[in-house]
């Protein structure tokens, strides 16, 4: 005897009821989509089943009636997103979460190199969990970006998808595997010595030379010193309350931990900034607000920063640390934060005034900096003079 398979009328929806904070019980709908998954629940805000079918039944009809590819591209829709005084900024400020101009930048900047032009012309309802795998295994393998960059581009999508599902753009967010982050290369730092050396050559840029011998001497980021203006310069401190964003080339008013900070310098780092004002061309016209790493061409922003990172190459070059070894042991200008962070460590000054210098919000981040050299150990204060011995002389004319 032959057997009839059984078969089931697939309901276009589904309704059930969930708490709500006041402690009473709310009737929720999903609906299924063509491909048989359900959509996410959606609150019909009754309390009655009878009322939540009617809730659910005319929410289909108006899904029915909508047409096809409603939604904008990701590039229509993602336009200004991030923008420090957009909606999602805004929200996360409300909501207690901690967000800054240069992280929303940063953002920005990930999500127009790296996302628009991959899948910006799709629309918001095809972006699906093959295209976001797809552009994930893209950015990790092709375009070899580490693990944790490709994870933030990911939640950047991740955001954006969220905003339009709130919108009603989009019935739900694709959730794709996260990369596996490679551990992160150790950066390199220099010795003693090889520091000394390095800001005793001749260098191609005076103003690259008092970058650097700052850079070392306060631990701060290659962004933090670009946006420096005569402004934030009192001689024995500066204050550091912005960063010079190189992607667009505009300041930042606060740096990476979105607090400012006031740093001592030795007197050595005041003299040869001292020096460098005095050869500012803008400081007539401009006043305070003349950046002390100036820029040739631009009165109104700083030197190029892969220039001066050059000059800091080429020193190094001349000071017997060729670019083979220089990239074998992953040395950047980022390295003089380490270098300094580690020399603070050393001498056992206590991680608050780590911080406090060198701006990190944690002492595990501290940690993460330091880097253990028993030649090292000595009072701080004494390796710095020893370290710091260097002429402020002007050196030669700016170099374009």
């Amino acid at each position: 005897m032959e057997h009839k398979k059984k078969t089931y009328t697939k309901e276009p929806y589904k309704v059930f009821k969930r708490g709500s904070k006041t402690g009473g019980r709310i009737y929720y709908v999903q609906v299924r989509r063509p491909d048989g998954s359900w959509s996410p629940a959606k609150s019909t805000g009754e309390t009655v089943h009878g009322k939540a079918r009617v809730w659910a039944l005319n929410h289909l009809e108006a899904l029915s009636e909508q047409p096809k590819n409603e939604a904008p591209t990701l590039a229509e829709y993602a336009r200004g997103f991030f923008d420090y005084d957009g909606l999602w900024a805004r929200d996360r400020r409300v909501t207690g979460r901690r967000i800054s101009p240069r992280n929303c930048s940063e953002k920005q900047r990930l999500l127009e190199k790296y996302i628009l032009d991959k899948i910006g012309d799709l629309r918001l309802t095809e972006i699906t969990k093959p295209k976001l795998k797809e552009l994930r295994n893209w950015l990790f393998i092709n375009e070899k970006l580490s693990g944790s960059t490709v994870n933030k581009a990911m939640s950047i999508i991740k955001s954006i998808l969220e905003q339009a599902e709130e919108n009603d753009l989009v019935e739900t967010i694709p959730k794709v595997g996260r990369v596996v982050s490679k551990p992160e290369k150790i950066k390199g730092i220099l010795t003693i010595e090889e520091a000394r050396r390095v800001l005793a050559v001749e260098w191609d840029d005076y103003r690259a030379f008092v970058m650097s011998l700052s850079a070392a001497s306060t631990g701060m980021r290659l962004g933090e010193l670009l946006g420096l203006q005569i402004k934030n310069y009192f001689r024995a401190y500066i204050e550091v309350d912005s960063s010079w964003d190189t992607h667009t080339k505009k300041l930042n008013p606060s740096t990476k931990s979105g607090k400012a900070r006031s740093v001592i310098i030795p007197k050595q780092v005041q003299a040869a900034i001292d020096a460098l004002i005095e050869k500012n061309p803008y400081r007539a016209a401009r006043g305070g607000d003349a950046f002390i790493f100036y820029s040739d061409d631009h009165e109104d922003r700083p030197a190029d920063p892969s220039y001066m990172t050059n000059c800091l190459f080429y020193a190094m070059e001349r000071a017997g640390i060729s670019e083979e070894e220089r990239r074998a042991r992953n040395i950047t200008f980022h390295s003089w934060r380490y270098f300094l962070n580690s020399l603070l460590i050393n001498a056992k000054i206590p991680l608050v005034k780590v911080q406090s210098v060198t701006g990190h919000l944690t002492d595990e981040m501290s940690a993460h900096y330091f880097s253990l050299n028993v030649n090292e150990m000595a009072d701080v204060l004494a390796v710095q003079e020893g370290i710091f011995e260097v002429k402020p002389d002007p050196g030669p004319e700016t170099v374009n």
